[in-house]
């Protein structure tokens, strides 16, 4: 399994970036567009020779944000859903390369536990990453009987196939291509793809669109181009490799799956011939932004939802200009002194982001960092530089490590108070110890509900991030009291807190019927008050 090797090989050997670090840099700001300098867009490879369906889905979003993205280094957590799923697709890989009949679960906790053991050196570790996977990939025997599957290749890789009228150069690797029948000595594929997020429902397609399908259609187009081209003197030159023979023994994919293997659902692709077309002229599209971005050296930004899960959040005109910030949810993004982007001026960019005018103070500043003269004018604290290292270890260095759980849910907790009394008092000045009172209280509450559930309170804990997410809910649906005096805000948080224990002992009801959920009565909903949902019947409930 060479790939995972490589990730446990730069996970055991990468050196986690220090807060005074700079991540991103060789760019600078014009007004919302990001420009990048000719030496960064060819160290970080922001043109690329071949177009990926994801990178072809980046096109539709931010362009500052993917370039962004693709400038900082890449830091690999094998407690991230990415780098997770990288490791079950390579235990899937090579369990469905080998005998029908040793396809089992065990097969794959072998395969897991032996990552397990190359990646931890602690049992609790350890333990905890074996757990997550077991969540995120034994689904999969839920979608299918993996010792039934007739497979003709694992991760059957595409390079530089020119597809579309406007020979767009596509680059894939299908994790798995299954045989639906033959047919006349060719084989007619199907195109089986795992994913181990969350499933897409139909409320999620129609709102941000079908990446993983046209991901598939995308393959499916390609393998439409082989079966079309095989025979042109073109097509013989370039893929004469003989780890190109199989182009020769298909046939056009008769179907193509999504396997949800944290959820054990799959989902069928369309791959009727109108389906496949728009595909393609999608991708030509994309193709062309790609092009354009790359010889203008120009990203413009596009704000959304997702800025406050982009590595630009801190410095970004475009986020600032709407009063966009960091996602509660996004732990370990880059902070303004993180990014060397400058704002561009008439002498350009060289290495390393700076421009000829760089000493000026005022081009220094960030569209987040500008401070009164009042401001500035103050003694500074003493620095406390933390380190950041895995998310699993709250302590390093004898002092919070910023890149742990714990520190998220603290900065969390914090950033909720800010937000919620900004929200609630616009305009007006609110105070360093009426934000931090608001934090305490917040966090007060998310002890108790912990409590509540598991007997103690750990910032690092999974029950701290259920339970200050039953907050966050809550409070969206409880305002702040404005205006009122202490007992309006004892009572307040008094009302919170009870809402907060009820949504968590829902959640175990809910849970405790997962095997028998009870049939939907839809009428309960025809008496539902105009209240806020927590204002009554929680109440009532508690």
């Amino acid at each position: 399994m060479p790939g995972a090797s490589r990730l446990v090989d730069t996970f055991r050997s990468q050196r986690i970036p220090g807060p005074d670090e700079t991540l991103i840099s060789g760019a600078a700001w014009d007004g919302t567009d990001l420009v990048v300098s000719e030496e960064t867009l060819n160290a970080h490879k922001l043109r690329r020779r071949n177009f990926s369906a994801s990178v072809s889905n980046a096109m539709e979003g931010c362009h500052a944000s993917w370039a962004a993205g693709q400038i900082m280094p890449n830091v690999i957590d094998p407690f991230l859903a990415r780098d997770a799923g990288s490791f079950v697709h390579d235990i899937f890989e090579h369990m469905f390369s080998s005998a029908p009949d040793t396809r089992t679960k065990d097969a794959y906790r072998a395969g897991r536990d032996r990552f397990a053991s190359q990646l931890f050196d602690d049992d609790v570790t350890r333990q905890r990453w074996v757990d997550y996977l077991d969540t995120i990939a034994l689904g999969l025997w839920e979608i299918e009987d993996p010792t039934e599957v007739d497979v003709y290749a694992t991760e059957l890789s595409i390079f530089g196939l020119p597809i579309t009228d406007s020979h767009v150069p596509i680059v894939g690797f299908l994790d798995r291509v299954s045989i639906v029948e033959r047919r006349g000595g060719l084989v007619v594929p199907a195109i089986d793809d795992y994913k181990t997020g969350k499933w897409s429902s139909e409320q999620k397609l129609r709102r941000y669109g079908d990446h993983y399908g046209e991901q598939l259609r995308s393959y499916a187009l390609a393998l439409r181009t082989i079966v079309r081209n095989r025979d042109e003197a073109w097509f013989k030159d370039q893929y004469a490799r003989d780890r190109d023979r199989w182009m020769w023994d298909i046939v056009d994919p008769s179907e193509a799956n999504l396997l949800y293997t944290m959820v054990g659902r799959s989902r069928s692709v369309d791959l009727s011939p109108d389906a496949i077309d728009q595909t393609a002229v999608t991708l030509a599209e994309n193709w062309a932004t790609h092009n354009r971005l790359a010889d203008t050296r120009r990203y413009d930004t596009s704000t959304g939802p997702l800025c406050g899960w982009c590595p630009l959040v801190a410095v970004c005109p475009a986020a600032a200009a709407e009063g966009r910030t960091a996602s509660d949810r996004a732990p370990g993004l880059p902070t303004a002194r993180q990014i060397d982007t400058p704002v561009l001026g008439s002498g350009g960019i060289t290495r390393g982001g700076l421009s000829a005018h760089r000493g000026l103070e005022s081009e220094r500043k960030t569209m987040t960092e500008q401070t009164s003269p009042e401001t500035a004018a103050k003694p500074a604290p003493p620095a406390r530089h933390l380190s950041e290292g895995k998310p699993w270890d709250e302590i390093l260095n004898d002092d919070l490590n910023i890149g742990s759980y714990a520190a998220q849910g603290a900065f969390a907790i914090l950033n909720r108070a800010t937000a919620a009394l900004k929200q609630a008092y616009p305009g007006q000045v609110v105070k360093r110890s009426q934000i931090e009172t608001l934090a305490v209280l917040l966090a007060k509450i998310v002890r108790a509900g912990e409590r509540h559930l598991t007997g103690r309170f750990s910032w690092q804990s999974s029950a701290n991030t259920r339970v200050r997410g039953l907050l966050f809910t809550v409070m969206e649906s409880s305002p702040l009291p404005v205006g009122g005096d202490a007992d309006m805000w004892r009572s307040w948080a008094k009302k919170v807190r009870k809402n907060v224990i009820v949504l968590i002992d829902e959640s175990l009801w809910l849970w405790d019927r997962s095997n028998e959920l009870p049939d939907t009565d839809f009428g309960v909903f025809e008496t539902l008050p105009q209240l806020g949902p927590f204002d009554g019947q929680l109440d009532n409930a508690a």
